[in-house]
């Protein structure tokens, strides 16, 4: 559920340091 919350907030935001973050969580 976290994962998909986040993966939201960087998809509004766009924001690159967050998505490095979040793609190295899930994965």
């Amino acid at each position: 559920m976290a994962s998909t919350a986040c993966f939201v907030i960087v998809s509004k935001n766009d924001i690159p340091i967050y998505d490095a973050e979040v793609g190295s969580a899930p994965k």
